[in-house]
């Protein structure tokens, strides 16, 4: 496998590191096998010192031809099975010049409740974002693909991994996510969560106490447990036979499958959860010496979300 090529580091933390920390980060001294079970890490600051280390970095500011490139990167929906699946990317900087806010605004408060947003800043936020992927040459020269598709599938896979954590993570359990982002939990927004000692009831109990003009829009997020242990429950009451499609079972648009997901998360993300990403700076540098293409991405984002739009299924 190309991973095996690969060593990804993105997110931010916050100590100063020194040029010899750097280098034995880069020379993959850390373990990463003892980070996280996908053995990836999150070390934003990283790539802006690796840039001002001295160590010859081609420091890109991007052009706006370039930006709308990597922009198709950071905004991408090719990754089935993730949340980026369900929500919104927008360009819109002011939050509420967002046409479906207006309409999510309205219907609410026909129901009697109050829109809210998470964060006090009618704008998006220009949060920063970093990912750092450093590619064998091997791996480039020994596959019939291209240093630009390897390239695409990094980017795209880092963005969306950390998306997914920052919404789904729970009190950081990954402690993958610096102070300053862990507003952006889900967990952190106050939804409402729904009770029962049935899953499938659960979740058809959460759907039903979605705002009705949005229940057409509905998805269900959850993880593999929570999926196989579904399926058992419905052959156990006679709807087994149903089982192989959930979104026809349960009347939904989409069911995501994510093992980010610790509870079971029902809503219409479509109109609840709003990302945007706007990529500044690029970074590359190839070391001939130690057979390797070094890039980095430099990017700014934010995500709002309508926690009234969804529902956290509690299973007793």
């Amino acid at each position: 496998m190309i991973e095996q090529g690969l060593k990804q580091l993105s997110i931010t933390e916050t100590e100063v590191l020194l040029p010899e920390q750097i280098n034995k980060k880069l020379l993959g001294v850390l373990n990463m096998n003892e980070v996280n079970q996908s053995s990836n890490t999150w070390v934003g600051t990283l790539t802006k010192q690796l840039v001002s280390s001295e160590n010859n970095f081609n420091i890109q500011e991007l052009p706006t031809a370039r930006k709308e490139v990597f922009k198709e990167l950071l905004v991408n929906r090719e990754l089935l099975q993730t949340l980026r699946d369900v929500i919104t990317i927008t360009d819109d900087e002011h939050v509420e010049s967002i046409p479906a806010l207006t309409y999510i605004k309205d219907k609410l408060a026909t129901n009697g409740i109050e829109l809210s947003l998470n964060g006090s800043s009618k704008y998006f936020d220009r949060r920063e974002g970093h990912i750092y992927t450093e590619v064998s040459d091997s791996v480039v020269h020994g596959s019939d693909r291209t240093l630009d598709d390897l390239l695409k599938e990094i980017f795209i896979n880092e963005c969306v991994s950390y998306e997914t954590t920052l919404l789904l993570d729970k009190n950081n359990a990954s402690g993958l996510i610096d102070k300053d982002n862990q507003d952006l939990s889900l967990y952190n927004q106050g939804i409402k969560e729904v009770s029962n000692t049935s899953m499938y009831d659960g979740i058809k109990q959460a759907i039903k106490d979605i705002p009705q003009t949005f229940r057409r829009s509905v998805s269900i997020v959850m993880n593999t447990d929570h999926h196989d242990k579904l399926i058992k429950e419905l052959a156990q009451v006679g709807l087994g036979a149903l089982a192989y499609d959930l979104t026809k079972l349960f009347n939904v648009s989409h069911v995501v499958v994510t093992d980010d997901a610790q509870d079971i998360f029902v809503g219409d993300f479509g109109h609840a959860i709003y990302a945007k990403y706007e990529p500044i700076m690029s970074t590359k540098k190839k070391q001939a010496l130690k057979g390797v293409y070094q890039f980095a991405l430099n990017y700014v984002f934010d995500i709002k979300i309508v926690p009234e739009l969804l529902r956290i299924v509690k299973v007793k």
